[in-house]
């Protein structure tokens, strides 16, 4: 299996232009290792617009330009349709004015522990507090119209595959946006809610690979939250996938139950293709997950101001090509080839 892992594009109506010049320097970058192996899937782990859209006329509007963009360009030159192209929203992808300061204080205060928190998703059934993640899930059940195996909910997605090689992956799309109000604020007070993830598991339980999409790291949820649902992320999936801090890097982690890589995404804004500086660098990571060797290869991207193109990221990986091997954790996967039809 092989997939892309992009985050962060933030884009704005003015800016349209520059973003084309981005994906196409993206699109003639991974037409290259598509080649070489079929990619399966784009991943991406939100902020699609800046601050709300506000640029656009509507945060919906912005959306749509990510659509047109970014996505169709990105699908049309690996040959994937809508449904291999998954994503989660970011802090920057919701419209907070749609949700009262005072509703939003009253929340706040109410949900200090984890049993409130999965009282409070359980019953939700108005959107009450969280209205501000209602258009980027109305985009997502229109964008995922024909994708099958899905269930979308205004916290988390799942979906579900079963990949030419016999490979059942089952991915999990969490919401750790919509606790998002006050953006200076957020770290350790994002909520992603335990109920997310067991609905998951349950949605995912006959897939043999899953894949965890998250816009903020664990280490940003709130002490009581993360206590809750790190060891269970960390058992039940296979790859955990971020962005939200515009830097990459990737690391594994183990424990008695199993373990997990964390791939973190760089940017890919306008303001970086105007600095020089190693700290600002668009960037994005092709991952292969090879379960007969039972490990992981992150071919780690970044753009080059003075190639004028994406090259090996070293910094990120010890050898030249910015590839860097990790050994998977998990149970021995099983799968059964389908066979071809004569």
């Amino acid at each position: 299996m092989r997939l892309i892992h992009l985050s962060d594009f933030h884009i704005t109506k003015s800016g349209v232009r520059d973003t084309e010049h981005i994906v196409k320097a993206i699109v003639k970058d991974i037409e290259v290792y598509h080649e070489n192996k079929k990619i399966d899937f784009i991943m991406f782990t939100g902020d699609f617009v800046d601050k709300g859209g506000n640029s656009f006329n509507s945060i919906t509007e912005g959306f749509q330009n990510f659509e047109k963009i970014v996505i169709n360009p990105l699908l049309e030159s690996l040959d994937l349709t809508k449904d291999r192209f998954l994503f989660v929203p970011g802090n920057h992808d919701l419209d907070k004015t749609l949700d009262s300061p005072f509703i939003e204080d009253g929340i706040k205060g109410r949900l200090t522990e984890e049993e409130k928190v999965v009282n409070f998703i359980d019953n939700n059934k108005n959107n009450e507090g969280i209205q501000r993640v209602v258009p980027f899930k109305n985009f997502e059940e229109k964008f995922h119209d024909n994708t099958s195996n899905k269930k979308i909910t205004n916290f988390q997605s799942t979906y579900n595959y079963v990949l030419d090689d016999g490979l059942k992956v089952g991915v999990a799309a969490f919401n750790t946006s919509w606790r998002c109000y006050d953006s200076d604020a957020d770290y350790k007070n994002i909520i992603l809610g335990r109920r997310q993830v067991s609905d998951a598991q349950r949605e995912l339980e006959n897939s043999n690979f899953k894949i965890a999409l998250m816009h903020h790291q664990l280490d940003y949820l709130i002490p009581f939250d993360m206590d809750s649902v790190k060891p269970h992320i960390e058992r039940e999936f296979d790859l955990i996938l971020c962005g939200h801090v515009h830097t990459g890097s990737n690391y594994t982690t183990t424990s008695v139950f199993g373990g997990a890589l964390t791939s973190i995404a760089p940017a890919n804004v306008i303001s970086n293709t105007f600095k020089h500086d190693q700290k600002h660098l668009n960037g994005y990571s092709i991952i292969d997950y090879d379960f007969s060797e039972k490990c992981f290869v992150v071919h780690n991207r970044k753009y080059s101001q003075d190639h004028g193109r994406y090259i090996s990221n070293i910094d990120l990986g010890p050898d030249d090509n910015g590839k860097m091997i990790y050994p998977a954790h998990k149970k021995e996967i099983h799968v059964t080839t389908k066979k071809k039809k004569k």
